[in-house]
């Protein structure tokens, strides 16, 4: 690999990152020299980084101003979620008839470390996640869904398609740090829970629909904020989880838990 195409790489991913990490809302503009400044590289692969991003409908060069974070479209953001809900819904299905053991405890491990985050951040008394800590849940929420993926279709260029569909919307839907609340992580916990037992289970059609029901849910949520708030693309989904947890539950495996108040269908371990 040239250095040319290892300092490009460098740009494009630490502008990628940035995106995800929702330092860019939609509107924002993404100046070539105070990036290559930044990342301590010339204008020429900040340039070239831009470029592909514009090539994945990241970013738009608008003439007389430069690159500037694309807001899509009320109607495109429908349709992102429509189609993650068809493969992943798919993916879920065929994944609980064809899961292997290992891939299975990999999964259950994600949910702990999943668990053990809302653990903690109930703990610490703060009403929401430090930047640090979306981070780490993010990649814990990707690496759930992947895993899904990749055990449930073979094709690897649906894991490429479906893997950037995410990292797509990420860049669009990335939470303000505020909407990181306790509430909105056990929901996302609670989600991930029952598509974990469905697999477990072997019932594909459990899986399909539960993996459907938690996009649809964010989807509604996503577009819900939307329409209260024309022009911005962060929503922040308040999870209204009475639905979800029973008065008086507690974590599972939590010292003083009830077993009689964890859901039914919450992950079996200890």
């Amino acid at each position: 690999m040239s250095s040319a195409v290892k300092l490009r790489d460098r740009a494009y991913s630490h502008i990628r990152q940035k995106l995800i990490d929702g330092h860019y809302a939609s509107g924002s503009m993404l100046n070539v020299v105070t990036l290559a400044k930044e990342i301590g590289v010339s204008r020429t692969p900040v340039a070239e980084a831009l470029h592909r991003l514009e090539l994945e409908h990241v970013v738009e060069q608008i003439p007389h101003v430069g690159a500037v974070v694309r807001q899509p479209s009320f109607t495109e953001i429908t349709e992102l979620f429509d189609l993650r809900e068809l493969l992943e819904g798919f993916a879920a299905a065929r994944a609980a008839e064809q899961i292997d053991e290992h891939t299975r405890q990999l999964l259950q491990q994600i949910l702990k470390q999943t668990h053990q985050v809302c653990l903690t951040l109930r703990d610490s008394g703060r009403p929401s996640m430090s930047p640090e800590e979306i981070r780490h849940f993010i990649t814990l929420d990707m690496a759930f869904h992947s895993i899904i993926l990749r055990a449930g279709v073979t094709a690897r260029h649906v894991h490429k398609m479906l893997e950037d569909l995410r990292v797509y919307m990420l860049i669009f839907f990335t939470r303000r740090h505020d909407s990181y609340s306790l509430m909105t992580v056990a929901e996302i916990y609670l989600w991930h829970s029952r598509i974990f037992n469905a697999i477990s289970q072997r019932n594909a059609d459990a899986a399909r629909e539960v993996m459907s029901r938690h996009i649809r849910y964010s989807r509604d949520g996503s577009l819900k904020y939307l329409r209260r708030h024309p022009g911005e693309i962060s929503p922040v989904i308040d999870a209204d989880i009475a639905s979800l947890l029973p008065q008086g539950w507690q974590f599972p495996g939590e010292q003083g838990s009830n077993d009689n108040n964890r859901p039914s269908n919450s992950p079996p371990w200890r």
